[in-house]
């Protein structure tokens, strides 16, 4: 199988993901393929910027989440000194605390340690979707020289 064979091969994978058809029969098929290359790279460009701003939500909730656990924590310590009524973000109506109420402390504990394990581990997916969108917006050739290097390694 020759270089331009593969090429083919690899370009005719691409064509049916996109829903390009090219007659290769043509004399002139560059304009095909750069209409190919063109919606590729947009294709790719826009599942970046839906992963940064998938990943910047997640951390966003963390944050959030964690603020409201964090005010949770201080009015149930009101409760604890004073007994004043609180209402918290993740239960009904608190109106005194007897210290056995280990369900509402657990529910917290967790909260605060799954939320902390799900914003330290989108900070990496994040640095990488952004840099992944930076490369396709800046440097786009290299991006499908190396997407065609894979493929034609599969092959």
């Amino acid at each position: 199988m020759t270089f331009s064979e593969q090429f083919k091969e690899v370009f005719e994978l691409i064509c049916d993901k996109m829903g390009i058809a090219i007659d290769w029969t043509q004399e002139n098929v560059v304009p095909y393929v750069m209409e190919l290359c063109e919606r590729y790279i947009t294709f790719n460009i826009i599942e970046e910027v839906i992963s940064v701003v998938c990943w910047s939500l997640i951390m966003i909730g963390c944050v959030v989440g964690a603020i409201a656990i964090f005010k949770d924590f201080k009015k149930l310590e009101k409760v604890k000194e004073k007994g004043v009524s609180q209402t918290l973000y993740w239960t009904k109506d608190i109106s005194y605390y007897n210290g056995e109420d280990w369900d509402l402390t657990f529910f917290g504990y967790a909260s605060a340690i799954v939320g902390a394990a799900l914003f330290i581990t989108s900070i990496p997916f994040l640095i990488i979707s952004v840099s992944e969108l930076l490369k396709w917006c800046f440097i786009p050739e290299v991006q499908i020289v190396e997407e065609i290097s894979i493929l034609l390694k599969a092959m």
